[in-house]
């Protein structure tokens, strides 16, 4: 969505109307938040967050990603103290690199206290000796692509939304 907004402030267009929108839809405002040291304090930000009207919180990083149990009581606090009406997202960053099981076994109290993972899991993708792009294969986990590593293997593109051409790779 960045690249669209970067694209539209260099048009002088929303990106709304470049994804060929006939209008803007709302949005939802939320809150960002570091994990607490401990689950008492996450539960303590997460009723600060809720006091405050928020409809949804994003909590990461912190001492996440460091031990299960841990991250687990870190999630329900989070949770409990949103309450069942306030979304949570949860963005571990790139805390376990490659590593697909660590990151997948957080995915249960993920699911149990209705949570978003924005980044379980990030990984710098580059080609195999094969040349090709291997990504990671378990429900819930996402990626990153490192530009520079695959930079060689892109090709030109035109983005044409309702028949207008509104982005087309500049040359080299």
């Amino acid at each position: 969505m960045a690249l669209w907004d970067l694209l539209g402030k260099h048009r002088g267009e929303p990106a709304w109307k470049l994804l060929g929108w006939e209008r803007a839809f709302s949005k939802t405002a939320y809150a960002s938040q570091l994990f607490g040291d401990a689950p008492g304090e996450t539960l303590a930000k997460a009723l600060r967050v809720r006091e405050s009207g928020f409809r949804a919180a994003k909590f990461g990083w912190g001492p996440f990603g460091l031990n299960l149990a841990d991250d687990e009581a870190q999630v329900r606090a989070a949770r409990e103290g949103l309450g069942p009406d306030v979304a949570l997202l949860v963005d571990a960053g790139t805390i376990w690199g490659e590593d697909v099981e660590e990151a997948a076994r957080r995915l249960p109290v993920l699911h149990e206290c209705g949570a978003l993972a924005q980044a379980l899991i990030t990984e710098k993708i580059a080609p195999d000796t094969n040349g090709e792009i291997q990504i990671p294969d378990r429900p819930g986990l996402g990626m990153n692509v490192c530009l520079e590593t695959i930079r060689q293997y892109l090709v030109p593109v035109e983005i044409r939304v309702g028949g207008r051409l509104i982005h087309q790779t500049p040359e080299a």
